[in-house]
């Protein structure tokens, strides 16, 4: 159904122009369709679009792996190893969902090979953490006041960080209380629909194309 509206090119770089250009202009086409928060912000808008860009091309860079002449010498699990190892750079540099999708993948061991669920295992450690001006925008928006209204105190450091979100620790104002917070990364609750569809598009426009 794919391949008869859209001619595939026969070469091998066609094809890889295809995938990468297909993609990206997916992800666009999402943006523009369904997210309308992204749309009123041209930076995030184009963020976006560099990381549907950049799955597009860890794609290609994942088929040459087991495609390419000069990975002859490689056995299978050597080249599982390395593609994996090239899947889990993307996936870190693209951050918040990515990162999710990769916790995820470690723990499909029925699913993928073992290769691939030992190299995504090591994100659930060393997650990206936001500024700390990054993080009073975010918790300034969801209460609707200053920080130190709500805080006699907010450690600026988080105490830890994961896929989604850090946690900081801070004191009430209120009652002196000390309280654990738990900060989502920015744009990740306008971004996630757009990150999943994105990888899963690509999943599938791989499997068409290629």
């Amino acid at each position: 159904m794919f391949k008869s509206f859209i001619k595939i090119p026969k070469t091998k770089l066609g094809k890889a122009a295809a995938f990468t250009g297909l993609l990206t202009a997916a992800g666009g086409a999402t943006i523009f369709a369904f997210e309308e928060d992204l749309r009123a912000h041209p930076i995030q808008l184009m963020k976006g679009l560099v990381r549907a860009g950049r799955m597009g091309i860890c794609g290609l860079r994942m088929l040459s792996v087991y495609k390419s002449p000069f990975n002859a010498d490689l056995d299978s699990i050597e080249k599982n190893y390395k593609a994996a190892e090239i899947l889990r750079q993307t996936l870190v540099k693209n951050s918040g969902t990515y990162i999710k999708i990769g916790q995820v993948l470690a723990c499909l061991e029925v699913l993928i090979p073992e290769e691939y669920c030992e190299v995504m295992s090591t994100m659930f450690q060393n997650a990206p953490t936001n500024s700390f001006e990054e993080v009073r925008q975010v918790v300034e928006q969801d209460l609707g006041q200053p920080l130190e209204a709500v805080f006699s105190h907010f450690e600026p450091i988080p105490q830890a960080s994961a896929s989604l979100a850090q946690v900081h620790k801070a004191v009430l104002r209120e009652n002196g209380k000390v309280v654990a917070v738990k900060v989502q990364h920015p744009w990740l609750r306008e971004t996630v629909h757009l990150d999943i569809d994105v990888f899963s598009l690509g999943i599938r426009l791989a499997g068409k194309i290629f």
